[in-house]
């Protein structure tokens, strides 16, 4: 059968049917695709379109319905989501991570209709309360990476008015910031008067130079606080159960750094510069589950 044929077959019918799969009736070659221009498979080597073809009729259409990927990817109508997933999986396999690690990755992300439930407790949250994207982050006051990261997850979730909420938890890395359990409990004591944003922001922008308890007293001063307040609720029990409340749920999520994004609860890879895609990818998910 000439290749222009198995493509009408494949199309009509909607599988390909391949000398080399037929155990697998609805599998579809990756090669197929590209031929028909579903997907971009030019800078790929053929090791690498090799591990693409596996993938793709390995694993679930990302909208977790009955289809695999292959098959969202020739018909795309099928899944909303199918552009991100290919992008995804094309990303992991130009990173030269091997079938078995991205089949790991892409379960995480897409397998499960539902991600993670992570509870949101008493943690500050900015946003509506029934926002239909929920971003959290564990972050260390001390840490600078998790400094520049909440400049941008702020400017990003105030982009999207009503559609966005924002946790907070605390992770403080205290082997490598010994301040850092400190500034969460100022934190704490701020969020005890409805000030945590404002004391969020400001331990950020002095995170480097180190806290102490004057250097808070001159901050909760300056953000208006009842100094007497925040300083008894500084030293609280309920702040030391608050903050370890949440270093034990990062570990039972495999928290092993700050910061860590979650979206819908499914852990973002690849920092903060990719949150704005899982957004939309939300979006989309939503939309295809109110159908």
């Amino acid at each position: 059968m000439s290749v222009f044929a198995m493509l009408v077959v494949g199309i009509s019918a909607f599988v390909y049917v391949n000398c080399a799969s037929t155990q697998n009736p609805n599998y579809i070659s990756a090669q197929d695709l590209g031929t028909i221009g579903q997907v971009d498979i030019s800078e790929l080597t053929p090791q690498e379109l090799k591990r693409f073809d596996v993938i793709i009729n390995r694993e679930v259409s990302p909208c977790g319905n009955e289809y695999s990927l292959a098959q969202t990817i020739l018909k795309q109508n099928l899944c909303p989501l199918t552009g991100h997933a290919t992008r995804y999986v094309l990303s992991l396999i130009m990173e030269d991570f091997n079938e078995d690690e991205i089949s790991a990755k892409y379960v995480q992300r897409y397998a499960s209709v539902k991600g993670q439930d992570i509870p949101l407790g008493n943690s500050p949250v900015l946003g509506p309360a029934d926002a239909d994207i929920t971003v959290v982050v564990f972050s260390d006051f001390q840490c600078p990476f998790c400094a520049r990261t909440a400049k941008n997850i702020n400017k990003i979730v105030r982009s999207y008015p009503g559609m966005l909420k924002l946790a907070f938890k605390h992770m403080p890395l205290t082997d490598a910031h010994p301040d850092a359990m400190l500034g969460a409990r100022a934190a704490y004591a701020a969020q005890q008067q409805g000030k945590f944003w404002e004391m969020h922001d400001t331990l950020f922008a002095r995170g480097r130079a180190g806290f102490d308890p004057d250097k808070l007293r001159v901050m909760a001063l300056g953000l208006g606080l009842d100094v007497d307040k925040f300083e008894e609720d500084l030293v609280s029990e309920a702040a030391k159960a608050a903050i370890e409340a949440d270093i034990a749920l990062a570990g039972k999520l495999g928290v092993d750094g700050t910061p860590k994004l979650f979206v819908n609860g499914r852990v973002l890879d690849g920092g903060v510069n990719l949150l704005e895609e899982r957004i939309r990818e939300e979006m989309l998910r939503k939309q295809y589950q109110k159908k």
